[in-house]
């Protein structure tokens, strides 16, 4: 990855094989469960927290990597050798990962640091990520993996169904009612990343296949005549649901590689198993 280092936190959900590849460092999200507290996909994978969720009271919230956390990041990266760091954390609207992730980075005085919101979460975070990280590879400097990064946040997104509001109400996240009125409907929110980085409901469909239906037309509005650059499918444990998503976008658009990802355990806190839906990057 040359003199800079890349640093995001595990909002991602970044396949394994990229992270590796490109030398992405991703510092882990704190679940926190009754007294205990859980490094996201270091203490406690996605696939245990779907066990422990139907039963948990109270219910498990999340923290973002503390200031130390980061801070101990940035001295690691130097330590090998990185003579720039970039930053790529969640959506600030969404978490407090990058506020932790800035405050740290002015105790760092050896390298320079550039902390960019991403106003994005799950792979739509991942593709800020790896335009950084190939910019790099293409030989740019600091500067240019930030422009990357900003032009890649322009672009892409995150549509998804989740099976019940059940888990976004437990979190604080939607009213009482409207927990309430989906389940009696028995209806499932589709939801997706506004451009300023929060979460909203675009509507609610009765049955998972006419939600994907409505995902595959979200898409298409949102790519506005414009090509599908990358794509993602992300899931909590629904892989049947999740590969017919996939086959959907592969039958509709022309793209060469479209990598099925779980949804990592931070985000699987707050919308619950039954969640699927596509990450994507259009074209500028």
């Amino acid at each position: 990855m040359g003199d800079i280092a890349i640093l995001t936190d595990t909002g991602t959900g970044l396949p394994q094989e990229w992270i590796e590849e490109y030398a992405i460092r991703p510092i882990p999200f704190n679940v926190i469960m009754g007294d205990e507290s859980y490094r996201d996909g270091v203490d406690l994978t996605a696939d245990e927290l779907f066990t422990l969720l139907p039963d948990a009271d109270p219910m498990p919230t999340t923290a973002a990597p503390s200031p130390a956390d980061w801070e101990q990041a940035y001295r690691d990266a130097i330590s090998q050798g990185a003579r720039g760091i970039l930053v790529l954390p969640l959506s600030s609207k969404l978490s407090a990962s990058y506020s932790t992730a800035s405050v740290s980075a002015e105790s760092i005085s050896e390298v320079p640091i550039r902390v960019v919101d991403t106003l994005r979460a799950a792979m739509a975070q991942g593709f800020v990520v790896m335009a950084a990280a190939r910019a790099a590879r293409q030989g740019g400097d600091l500067d240019a993996m930030v422009a990357a990064a900003e032009q890649a946040i322009d672009t892409s997104g995150f549509v998804f169904v989740i099976d019940t509001l059940e888990y976004l109400h437990r979190g604080g996240r939607v009213p009482a009612i409207a927990a309430m009125a989906g389940s009696v409907l028995k209806v499932h929110p589709i939801m997706a990343l506004r451009g300023d980085g929060t979460v909203g409901i675009l509507t609610a469909t009765r049955g998972m296949a006419k939600a994907l239906e409505r995902i595959m037309s979200e898409l298409e509005k949102r790519l506005g005549g414009r090509e599908l650059r990358e794509a993602a499918v992300m899931h909590g444990n629904v892989p049947d649901l999740a590969a017919e998503l996939r086959k959907m976008v592969m039958d509709r658009y022309e793209i060469d590689q479209m990598p099925t990802t779980r949804m990592t355990t931070v985000m699987a806190v707050h919308t619950g198993p039954g969640i699927v839906g596509v990450a994507y990057r259009a074209g500028e």
